[in-house]
């Protein structure tokens, strides 16, 4: 089915609310009919629907579009973690497939998770037959507010509804819920939020439920939801993106020309719908395609501090502040990395003028008044903007990620090893910063971060890697298997492991990642050493399998069965002896593969004496 280019007219809208009528009765049937009983009901479902169509983002920071007019439709695959099922879905597909009404789409930073969820919302408004649904999971203070909360979306929607109809028409699937950002969740609620979602599904089994989170996260082993992850774009999708996002013919051609010529630049690191966005940013600032990763960065935020436009020649307007480039972003940095060590995203008027207040001590500009150092964050270079209730945030949380990192990397040395060595207790409520830091501050990120982390996780004297961490690690971890692979004695049992990290064990993912060598991963290492024992008696395996599972066996409807990793491994008596295989058995390719990073320490040191 193709994506229709536009909203379907009201009639559709009144046709898609009629069928609400269908088995019901009494006070409901009663609430659907009023609906009818005077146009404005539906006039403003129509018109409040379609608004919420309408976002801002980083290219066009004045106005809000319309999502259908922009948008560049991501592919989405079954995420199967051993890369078995690979076929890509479109997103006119996702939005009508039947079988399961809880849907997880993971992917990482910059991947459009939201957008991509903004426009399955516009797929259901002109192609299916519920009212959509958008809720942003951060923005719920309660989980066991969900169905309180999306009543009131729905009333807010313009259609009145009491809480019986409410329930109605999501027990009979004529309501569809979209929850925003899983991973924007703050740590402690994540558990009681996962729960609360698995129950929406199982109670409401005819409602669609769809989910984004980050990958890796609490979510990401629920059993309730069938799991789909983004696709990375690929060279060949640049151009069809650009036209897509710009739409004029004079807008996209210099760019997509210029990228042709070029031959310096890697553009295998434009994966993602925002660093594809941010190189536009770039190229509009500069007419020119960067030649590094590196030079990209400090490109990128210079076009987006100074511009006020994104797809117009930039200019700089008046600053309320009287603060120059360098020091709104000297501030701008500061503040970004205040209200991420809070984990706050979402501020009053009295909350973000608090905060500013702080950033504007802590870089020695006390005499400028919070008030006006707001207005340029909203009016000049539009950083951050007012949502629909009077709240303020950043106009992209990757730009606070970055902005925080920058802040970081330009503090004195002191300071910046405090930093990094606090990370090595936990580093997941950093982890966006650590990724900009290992390109922006090279050095430091090694010396500081990923050295002492090696030093951690290495035993060298037993040429093994510490055994109380892969006993941590293994601890948290689940073994994914696939479920007609238990179900059918003919065939081999195939599995692949899956860590679903405690935050004091997140660290690890910077040793534990398939970038360089498959071999040094935890999760290949976890599951060659289960194929070996699986292989040996493969009955036995699917007996202690069906043994950890909830005694209904529903688990087995979706692709993947998941099983405590502990558990299975215990009812051999073989935890501890496997906790010793493995540590020894990636000694020696973690070393091998973090080796690079003593040779760059080493280099430097060589230079001793030179600045004398």
């Amino acid at each position: 089915m193709s994506a229709p280019k536009v909203n379907k007219p009201i009639s559709y809208i009144n046709e898609t609310l009629s069928m609400f009528k269908e088995k019901a009765a009494g006070t409901n049937l009663a609430e659907i009919s009023h609906w009818f009983s005077e146009p404005s009901y539906i006039e403003r479902y129509h018109h409040c629907i379609k608004k919420e169509q309408q976002v801002f983002t980083l290219l066009f920071t004045d106005a809000a579009k319309k999502i259908n007019t922009f948008f560049y439709p991501m592919k989405v695959r079954v995420d199967d973690k051993a890369g078995a099922n690979d076929t890509d879905t479109s997103l006119s597909e996702l939005i009508h497939i039947n079988g399961s009404n809880g849907i997880l789409i993971n992917g990482r930073l910059g991947q459009g998770k939201s957008m991509l969820l903004k426009y399955l919302q516009y797929l259901e408004l002109n192609t299916g037959r519920t009212v959509p649904i958008f809720l942003e999971l951060r923005k719920i203070k309660n989980s066991s507010q969900f169905i309180e909360i999306c009543r009131n979306k729905f009333n807010e929607l313009g259609l009145p509804c009491s809480e019986k109809l409410f329930e109605f028409l999501l027990s009979e699937g004529r309501i569809s819920l979209f929850f925003d950002g899983f991973d924007e969740l703050p740590f402690e609620a994540r558990e009681e939020f996962n729960s609360a979602l698995s129950s929406l599904v199982s109670k409401y089994s005819k409602a669609k439920i769809i989910v984004t989170s980050r990958e890796n996260t609490e979510i990401s082993i629920n059993t309730s939801f069938k799991k789909y992850k983004i696709a990375e774009l690929t060279e060949t999708d640049l151009a069809p993106f650009i036209k897509q996002i710009l739409r004029k013919s004079d807008l996209y051609q210099p760019i997509i020309a210029k990228i042709k010529e070029s031959d310096e630049f890697d553009f295998s690191v434009l994966n993602t719908p925002l660093m594809v966005t941010w190189f536009i940013i770039v190229y509009n600032k500069r007419f020119k395609i960067p030649k590094t990763k590196l030079g990209f960065y400090e490109d990128l935020f210079g076009a987006i501090l100074s511009r006020h436009d994104g797809i117009k020649e930039s200019y700089n307007r008046a600053s309320k502040s009287r603060l120059n480039d360098e020091e709104l972003k000297h501030v701008f940095s500061a503040l970004c990395y205040i209200t991420r060590k809070d984990q706050n995203s979402i501020f009053t008027k009295t909350e973000i003028n608090s905060y500013i207040k702080r950033a504007l001590n802590i870089t020695d500009f006390e005499s400028v008044k919070p008030s006006d150092y707001l207005y340029d964050l909203t009016h000049v270079t539009c950083l951050m903007k007012l949502d629909g209730h009077d709240d303020y945030e950043f106009i992209h949380n990757s730009v606070a990620q970055y902005f925080s990192a920058l802040f970081i990397k330009n503090t004195d040395d002191d300071n910046g090893k405090v930093f990094y060595t606090s990370k090595l207790k936990d580093s997941q409520r950093f982890e966006d910063e650590l990724n900009f830091l290992e390109t922006i501050d090279h050095f430091r990120y090694i010396k500081y971060f990923i050295l002492p982390l090696r030093e951690q996780l290495v035993d060298h004297d037993a040429e093994s890697l510490n055994n109380d961490i892969v006993r941590s690690l293994l601890d948290s971890s689940r073994v994914a298997i696939f479920s007609k692979s238990i179900e059918s004695k003919e065939e081999p049992v195939d599995l692949v492991t899956v860590i679903a990290r405690k935050s004091a064990e997140f660290k690890y993912k910077y040793f534990f990642r398939s970038e360089n060598d498959w071999e040094t991963t935890f999760e290949s290492g976890c599951t060659d050493i289960l194929y070996s024992i699986s292989s040996n008696d493969a009955d036995k395996f699917r007996e202690a399998v069906v043994n950890c599972l909830p005694s209904d066996k529903t688990i087995f409807r979706e692709v993947f069965t998941y099983v405590d990793f502990k558990e299975l491994l215990d009812q051999y008596d073989l935890f501890e002896q496997f906790v010793k295989a493995l540590s020894f058995r990636l000694y020696e390719p973690t070393v091998k593969a973090s080796n690079k990073y003593v040779d760059i320490i080493a280099a430097q040191k060589k230079k001793k004496g030179l600045f004398e």
